[in-house]
């Protein structure tokens, strides 16, 4: 039979002589009691407290403050955002979050304009969802939380816990030191007169008004000419308070509830950082990371399900449209010049190397300047003039494959200034022109090396000389590339004579139907 043993065995700190985890040990006693905070109580505090109401304010503003970028052909991109202005998303968003975090719960409620209440509990179908039918109405709920449960499954509530509530006692301690640092202000001095016979002068009515009289004049004597007067063996001292530990006690409490609320004292206090070298950036990137953490982790799956709404509504495929957010840090006007030098430098090596034609090129710094935001209204400027790609009306083109050398300055041209393969203006401007291949002994040109094609890649400058509407032809090639299951990324052909949409040598569709 295996022995049993009886002793009892304690894996912690204990000393007998310090009575340190025994029975005259205070602490062994201590344990942690959660309190619960009523709504009257969590109002209370967001709405007179300071600190408490920035705690709360603070992150679900940085989390929506840059907001996002979106990718995609750009008029899906317009329409997303246009879409998102007039939902008000951005600002749901934020007010959700804030919720969230001061009760427990903040929720976006999404809906198709129902008035039976019944469909109100029926699951929405995305699929089904008609374009521009999306409207904000309480029928489905993204829900945004505060503090986690340890374990969600074991409350009766689908929400969490206000974040005000692990960090009560924090701000509590703030407050009081506060307030108590207010009240001793009018203790700040205080005089002390000893007056022999004291209760005798208060023996009576007629000696106590006699005695209150005779030191309001004299306190009225002291403030006037700066001169007390005392009788036999009174004496008049003066008590002030040390504050000299106060201010750091205080500032030691605000550090706590920073930490307790996972903000920087910079960004909670708006003070500088303290220190002769100090900056704060680095706490400034710390808290940037875990919003940037945040919007990853929690926001990003709750706005995709809204967007993937939001798309269908619009009429947009769900895939061809994706979002990052914005970095929370930004740069100075001398560090954006620095990376934009780079990178322009960066584009004239890659340009020179001739890795790839330049048309290319001219689309990837459109592109570039437009997501930078290096000029004001860029974007405008180049659908406006056709200026972000090479233009098929140039001299070379915008297709710039082949063996491009140079081109004749005689080259006839159509009443619009754009090179042609023929005189009258009637043909459609050529894309490529190859060397003219002129003999080296009689200089003479062979006109047969000449290709006019009458396709670009220029989705503006197609519906330009087509005299299309190019929201329209836009929706006629979304249309075309999602049936043949095609995204943003492919690129396609446009005949300038026809409209017809080309990809990879096949018509699959016409702008202008």
């Amino acid at each position: 039979m295996p022995p049993t043993f009886t002793a009892g065995v304690r894996d912690s700190l204990s000393n007998l002589a310090a009575s340190l985890g025994a029975g005259k040990d205070k602490a062994a006693y201590d344990s942690f009691v959660l309190f619960d905070l009523d709504r009257g109580q969590i109002e209370a505090m967001y709405r007179g407290d300071w600190l408490a109401r920035k705690v709360v304010d603070i992150v679900p503003y940085d989390t929506v403050r840059e907001w996002r970028a979106w990718s995609g052909e750009r008029a899906d991109v317009a329409r997303m955002e246009a879409a998102e202005r007039r939902l008000g998303l951005r600002r749901a968003v934020q007010r959700a979050l804030v919720l969230g975090r001061l009760y427990g719960g903040g929720a976006v409620i999404i809906g198709t304009g129902e008035t039976d209440p019944a469909a109100l509990a029926r699951p929405l179908d995305p699929d089904a969802l008609p374009r521009g039918a999306l409207r904000l109405h309480p029928s489905r709920v993204v829900r945004f939380l505060g503090n986690a449960w340890p374990d969600p499954s074991l409350g009766a509530s689908v929400w969490s816990d206000s974040v005000l509530l692990a960090l009560y006692d924090a701000i509590h301690a703030v407050a009081l030191t506060m307030a108590g640092a207010t009240s001793l202000m009018h203790e700040a001095k205080v005089d002390v007169v000893t007056v022999p016979n004291l209760s005798e002068h208060l023996s009576s009515a007629d000696t106590t008004a006699q005695f209150s009289a005779r030191f309001a004049y004299a306190s009225a004597m002291k403030s006037i000419n700066n001169l007390l007067l005392l009788g036999d063996g009174e004496t008049w001292a003066r008590q002030k308070i040390d504050f000299a530990g106060l201010p750091e006690m205080m500032r030691t409490f605000l550090q706590v509830a920073a930490g307790a609320a996972d903000i920087p004292v910079t960004r909670l206090l708006g003070q500088s950082p303290a220190g002769l070298s100090a900056t704060g950036d680095s706490d400034t990137r710390n808290y940037y990371d875990m919003i940037s953490a945040r919007q990853e982790v929690d926001l990003r799956p709750q706005l995709e399900r809204l967007d993937r709404l939001i798309l269908r509504s619009e009429g947009i495929e769900p895939a061809a449209l994706t979002f990052a957010f914005r970095p929370l840090w930004q740069m100075d006007a001398a560090s954006q010049a620095s990376v934009a030098l780079a990178k322009a430098q960066a584009t004239q090596i890659y340009a020179g190397l001739g890795l790839w034609p330049a048309e290319t090129t001219a689309r990837l710094v459109e592109a570039q300047l437009v997501e930078d935001g290096t000029y004001p209204g860029a974007e405008g400027v180049f659908a406006e003039t056709g200026a972000g790609a090479t233009d098929p009306g140039g001299p070379n083109g915008g297709d710039t494959s082949g063996p491009v050398a140079d081109y004749f300055p005689d080259q006839p041209r159509n009443p619009d200034g754009q090179w042609t393969a023929e005189s009258g203006g009637g043909v459609s401007p050529i894309t490529r022109v190859f060397h003219h291949g002129a003999d080296p002994i009689t200089g003479e040109r062979d006109e047969s090396l000449f290709q006019p094609v009458a396709t670009t890649s220029n989705f503006r400058y197609a519906c330009r000389v087509l005299k299309l509407d190019p929201n329209a032809a836009s929706d006629a090639l979304h249309l075309a590339k999602r049936l043949r299951r095609l995204t943003g990324a492919d690129a396609c052909l446009f005949d300038t004579t026809t409209g017809d949409i080309i990809y990879n040598g096949e018509i699959i569709g016409n702008l202008g139907e």
